[in-house]
């Protein structure tokens, strides 16, 4: 989900503040997620540089993708970065951990905003 739940929940705990537990509810949702992103972001950059290895001792490969490819297009397997196959390398108990997270995340934002702006 990448960092846009990290944003909700800085938000959320922005709107929380001197509110106790639903201040450090958010601080808490927004630390799972900014650490369960960061899990997954370095198991796909790790997939993403293996794979760049690979091309790199076997030209071959990266000769028969070249092939696949239309004229003009960058082949994939020469660049660094984290493709939707690279992705797929993250593991499915952080990716459950940034669910929940970014949910609570959320849930704390929406819970500020009823308090910020409810009519007393």
């Amino acid at each position: 989900m990448g960092m846009v739940p990290v944003v909700i929940g800085a938000v959320a705990s922005f709107l929380l503040r001197g509110q106790g537990i639903g201040f450090w509810f958010a601080v808490l949702a927004t630390i799972a997620a900014f650490w369960s992103f960061g899990i997954m972001h370095n198991f796909a950059y790790r997939a993403s540089h293996e794979r760049l290895e690979r091309t790199r001792k076997d030209p071959k490969e990266a000769w028969q993708e070249l092939m696949l490819k239309k004229p003009g297009e960058l082949v994939q397997s020469q660049k660094l970065g984290i493709t939707p196959t690279d992705a797929q390398a993250a593991p499915n108990w952080a990716t459950m951990v940034n669910m929940v997270a970014a949910a609570a995340c959320v849930g704390a934002l929406v819970w500020g905003l009823v308090i910020t702006f409810s009519i007393s």
